[in-house]
């Protein structure tokens, strides 16, 4: 049984913290209505799945789109082993209470799924990665919707630093604009003309991966005749059992950080 943790969700938090900011900025003083603006992908896919049912009242919208993460460290390289212990079951219980915890996960049948479930050993790496997002606004149509759609550009732009703020308060990670800002970005498939802006940014973050086995790593042993009794073996009856956790790299039988 496999569990991914990732410090934060890139494409939920950044709709959730800038839904926030964006309550507290007075669209409605632009004309603006400022309840659902943001949304999940990007506007201008959104619109034109709709077909027929595309209204010119869909706009203004604000998307939030993750498109993918660039792996910073090599994956692999820090494989660990250890025993399935209670150290390890009360470290997972820690990361499943989301307030105590670094990590989040929303899939907590799986956090469950692993806590009941009888393993022997567990294998675990992590790794750094930068979550690569965009944040795109769209205004609507003619000379209304390129100026919505620069009021929506400067308000945006303008929070960016609370929001950076917000998430690293609140997940731990760094955020960074990535790349030039883009505005007055026209589509003129769209409503003869859609105005737009768009940037990405990128929320640099830790992943936690465990592989869940009930096999043991050993399922055989050196045994031979012996009268000693080394450090790290075990002398019953004549018979020498010499452990073997020692073959396998990166083996901790209390690992201190997992």
């Amino acid at each position: 049984m496999i569990l991914c943790l990732y410090q934060c969700d890139p494409e939920q938090r950044v709709i959730e913290e800038l839904s926030k900011l964006l309550d507290e900025s007075g669209l409605e003083e632009r004309s603006i209505e400022s309840k659902d603006i943001v949304t999940y992908g990007h506007p201008l896919y959104t619109f034109a799945s709709s077909g027929e049912n595309a209204k010119n009242s869909f706009f203004p919208k604000v998307g939030i789109e993750f498109q993918n993460d660039d792996i910073s460290a090599e994956l692999g390289m820090n494989l660990q082993y250890s025993d399935y212990n209670d150290q390890i079951k009360r470290k997972l219980q820690f990361y499943r209470d989301r307030h105590n915890s670094q990590f989040e996960n929303p899939d907590f049948k799986q956090f469950d799924k692993v806590l009941n479930e009888n393993f022997k050993t567990v294998e675990y790496y992590t790794s750094r990665v930068d979550s690569n997002v965009l944040i795109t606004g769209w205004g609507g149509g003619g000379v209304l919707g390129r100026r919505t759609s620069n009021d929506l550009y400067k308000i945006v732009t303008a929070l960016l630093p609370f929001l950076f703020a917000r998430i690293y308060k609140n997940y731990r990670v760094s955020a960074r604009i990535d790349g030039r800002l883009q505005a007055n970005i026209e589509a003129p498939e769209i409503m003869r003309g859609c105005w737009g802006f768009e940037f990405s940014i990128v929320i640099s973050q830790l992943v936690r991966v465990y592989k869940f086995s009930k096999e043991p790593f050993i399922s055989k042993a050196d045994v031979y005749l012996d009268r000693g009794n080394d450090a790290g073996s075990t002398f019953q009856d004549g018979i020498k059992f010499q452990a073997l956790h020692g073959k396998i790299k990166n083996y901790s039988s209390d690992p201190k950080k997992i």
